[in-house]
């Protein structure tokens, strides 16, 4: 057979180490795109890592969140706890199945909240507790007095806050209204108005799940018949809705 009719382009350097080099050519290798390569590996490995991490710490949280329901759920709801004696616990009688909480123990975790804030520093500018007032779900109201702010009073701001010198002469100093008011708050539903300012004065943060703003709740706004850009005070949204006047000749108000 004629080597020049041969089809294989490279049969002339068939059997020698030229030939071997030669197939090579037909897969070319990009080596300036192993270090991108790489980098993107280790990235994507990082990220399997940290998902896999967040992944085992919430089944953990919720193993161990299952395994207290058992133990807290019938000593707190059962209806074997309630009672004037503790005979009930006792005997050989069955235990009995366990309750849920109703409504109206659900509803004894809402509480709100307003502040009203004095001015310190030059100009009044630094806002400082001055009273603190707490209701329960019922309208009750479970906490209400003047505190002393810690830094000296420039401005009092009556006719927005209502507070006057006089009321400061048998205030409670702001550490222990503090600590009263934080007892209050704790594990419970907070409701306020621009409640931000609140917990700033007060120097507190509450986690935001247990936190209702009405400044945000659309629905109020919807029922208001008012638009949501606007920043509405709790005065208007008291006129519209529930349609009581509140905020009036604070100047006034009692000793």
């Amino acid at each position: 057979m004629d080597c020049t009719t041969s089809s294989d382009p490279f049969h002339e350097f068939s059997g020698s180490v030229d030939y071997l080099k030669a197939s090579k050519l037909k897969r070319p290798v990009h080596k300036h795109n192993d270090k991108e390569y790489e980098k993107r590996r280790l990235i994507m490995k990082i990220k399997s890592c940290l998902s896999h991490k967040a992944f085992q710490m919430e089944r953990k949280l919720l193993e161990k969140t299952k395994s207290e329901e058992p133990s807290v759920s019938p000593a707190k709801y059962s209806p074997a706890c309630v009672g004037d004696s503790g005979s009930s616990m006792a005997g050989s009688s069955p235990p009995s199945p366990v309750s849920f909480p109703s409504l109206s123990q659900k509803l004894r975790y809402y509480v709100a909240i307003d502040c009203e804030m004095v001015g310190c520093g030059p100009q009044g500018k630094i806002s400082e507790l001055a009273r603190c007032s707490i209701v329960n779900y019922k309208g009750e109201t479970i906490y209400d007095k003047y505190i002393k702010p810690e830094q000296p009073i420039t401005c009092y701001r009556t006719r927005w806050s209502g507070i006057t010198p006089k009321h400061m002469l048998k205030a409670v100093p702001f550490k222990t209204a503090r600590k009263e008011i934080l007892n209050l708050l704790n594990c419970k539903i907070v409701i306020g108005h621009a409640i931000h300012n609140d917990f700033k004065v007060l120097k507190y943060y509450h986690p935001e799940k247990l936190t209702r703003d009405t400044i945000k709740i659309r629905q109020l706004y919807k029922k208001a018949g008012l638009q949501r850009r606007q920043a509405v005070s709790l005065k208007k949204f008291a006129a519209i809705v529930l349609r009581k006047k509140i905020q009036v000749n604070l100047y006034e108000t009692k000793e």
